[in-house]
């Protein structure tokens, strides 16, 4: 019993136990017990070692406890401070012609200052 048959084998014997409404559920579990069982196939054939799954899996879980979760949850809309914010070089920020974009006050528009006092001086 090698290759494909044994993959099968191995996949049915040991599936995640989760069954959810939604389409992708199936999928994405069968997805992650092909991962494993393959894990353990490409182990088991390269290592004198041999793993079964069940301890090829604790070793997962164990390695995603261990890792370093220092991500925070923001709650509502992320604000902007300087710092965050990348900073445009004045190659980006102009043209060769000179123009350069200034926020309008009370509006939320942008435009060139250049190009609208040209427009107001011609028309």
């Amino acid at each position: 019993m090698d290759g494909i048959e044994s993959h099968d084998w191995l996949l049915e014997k040991h599936t995640i136990r989760i069954r959810g409404k939604k389409w992708y559920c199936p999928i994405s579990t069968r997805i992650v017990d092909m991962a494993v069982v393959n894990t353990c196939v490409i182990y088991n054939m390269v290592n004198a070692e041999k793993k079964g799954i069940k301890e090829i899996r604790r070793h997962i879980a164990i390695a995603y406890l261990k890792k370093d979760n220092t991500v925070q949850i923001q709650i509502g809309i992320p604000s902007y401070t300087i710092s965050s914010r990348v900073k445009e070089t004045d190659t980006v920020r102009r043209d060769g012609v000179g123009h350069k974009l200034v926020k309008e006050k009370n509006k939320d528009d942008v435009k060139c200052k250049i190009v609208r006092e040209n427009f107001l001086h011609f028309a």
